[in-house]
């Protein structure tokens, strides 16, 4: 062990276990593009749910007057980066639900307006245990043309 950590030290690298990383990676990008019918240059692979959120967020062409639709009790990661873009004229509209994490495809369906761009909302509520109903949301969404 104490020479592993040595080595890995005074290289600035895990060296074998980097090998075959590179094409991990291609591969599961590959992969990735394929199960959702993408291209491979259209899959990112990034790290915390955070900088994905983020990425997102900030990625988007936003007008002013664009909404997105959040769960204000929803875990923090899935509130701040919307949060943030106030700052750039967007409003961020809180999902109204008559307890704690129940959000069904009727309440989002209630809630959304002509100028709602994106539905932010985790797949299952982090106090409550609340799973939502991807499918139904997601078919929602769709027709509406939202991003989810």
């Amino acid at each position: 062990m104490e020479r592993a950590v040595n080595e890995s030290v005074s290289t600035g690298t895990l060296n074998d276990q980097e090998e075959g990383l590179a094409e991990l990676l291609r591969e599961t990008r590959a992969r990735a593009a394929a199960m959702l019918g993408a291209d491979y240059g259209e899959v990112a692979l990034i790290g915390p749910t955070t900088s994905g959120l983020s990425a997102v967020a900030a990625g988007l062409d936003w007008h002013a007057g664009d909404e997105v639709l959040i769960y204000q009790d929803d875990f923090p990661v899935n509130v701040y980066p919307w949060l943030a873009l106030e700052s750039r004229g967007v409003k961020v509209r809180r999902l109204q639900t008559p307890a704690l994490g129940q959000i069904t495809p009727e309440f989002v369906a209630e809630q959304l307006t002509d100028q709602t761009r994106l539905v932010a909302l985790a797949s299952c509520h982090f106090v409550s245990g609340w799973r939502i109903d991807h499918d139904a949301i997601g078919r929602l969404l769709r027709e509406r043309g939202v991003l989810f």
